[in-house]
């Protein structure tokens, strides 16, 4: 019987990169952690190969791959939180926290030195709420992304939240229409197995 092969949304996004640099010895956490690039990353199935456009700042470089849909080992759905966000938080915090033991000082000399004392406790209050800002951000803000394994190459997606019913979409059809390709080849294998070398 003759299998329908299933409809795919093209998915776009940006692609990842890996923080590099001094940030990396300054907090060794966030060593490895994927950003988004400047690079547009296009994801789209024709008949059984699996497109990659990649698009670089202003469209200054290009490159198109095509990978058989056989070849996709797995594919990695994440959400993730921004963790710099958290870890600059802490850092507002215990700025916040060693200025607080020179507010009682502050308080005394407001009449003798007036504009002095209201600018340090205008930079108290403004490291205490960045701080409260970015900890309130970190809980808030989620990224989301797609990790495509091939047996040759892996790629890194990241997305809005809106695409991610596209997303799983995608990545359902992805492995029934795999599924139908390996099981297309296999039966060919049976049938015709002196001819075993031309379909691989």
């Amino acid at each position: 019987m003759t299998q329908i092969p299933p409809t795919f949304p093209t998915i776009k996004g940006k692609t990842g990169l890996s923080i590099m640099g001094i940030v990396k010895i300054l907090i060794p956490i966030l060593l490895f952690l994927p950003i988004p690039s400047f690079s547009s990353i296009n994801l789209k199935v024709i008949s059984n190969i699996l497109e990659v456009n990649i698009s670089g700042i202003w469209n200054l470089e290009r490159s198109k791959n095509y990978i058989p849909i056989p070849e996709i080992r797995g594919i990695e759905i994440k959400e993730a939180r921004l963790w710099w966000l958290f870890w600059l938080g802490i850092l507002f915090t215990l700025s916040t926290l060693a200025n607080l033991t020179v507010i009682p000082y502050l308080l005394r000399s407001l009449f003798d030195d007036f504009f002095d004392t209201i600018f340090s406790l205008g930079i108290i209050l403004t490291f205490l709420t960045l701080s409260i800002g970015l900890i309130v951000l970190f809980f808030r803000i989620k990224k989301y992304s797609l990790l495509l394994y091939t047996s040759s190459v892996n790629y890194f997606l990241f997305y809005d939240r809106r695409d991610h019913a596209n997303i799983e979409k995608f990545k359902d059809n992805i492995f029934i229409l795999r599924e139908q390709l390996i099981t297309s080849i296999k039966e060919k294998e049976i049938i015709y197995p002196h001819r075993r070398s031309e379909i691989k």
